[in-house]
């Protein structure tokens, strides 16, 4: 993750461990984080039939529940609100590439019986 300026790059170094334990518990496959100091360049615009063509779905009451628990676990506001969104925006990734997938490609949900 690339931060803005230095005393949050420390924060989040400080905070790292105790972020990736909360992410794991949710999403096992991340293995590590990594925090730099920088400035992320803004990407190409996407195109009106891009846009439609990918509209996703909202998170589910129970997710954004999940999603806020683990935000809130945190002392810092700030980093609950950036750990909200990322939770959020992974989420959501996740639920368009698995749309995308063949059926049997797809993984059962968490709590289904495969």
């Amino acid at each position: 993750m690339i931060v803005d300026n230095s005393p949050c790059l420390q924060e989040m170094r400080l905070l790292s461990t105790e972020l990736l334990a909360l992410l794991q518990r949710r999403f096992p496959d991340i293995a590590s984080l990594r925090f730099t100091l920088g400035t992320v360049r803004p990407g190409p615009e996407p195109t009106v039939s891009r846009i439609r063509s990918e509209v996703q779905q909202s998170p589910s009451h129970e997710e954004l529940r999940v999603i806020e628990a683990m935000a809130t676990s945190l002392p810092d506001p700030i980093l609950g609100s950036c750990l909200r969104r990322l939770l959020t925006k992974d989420l959501l990734a996740r639920r368009s590439r698995d749309s995308r997938r063949r059926p049997e490609e797809r993984r059962p949900a968490e709590g289904e019986d495969s």
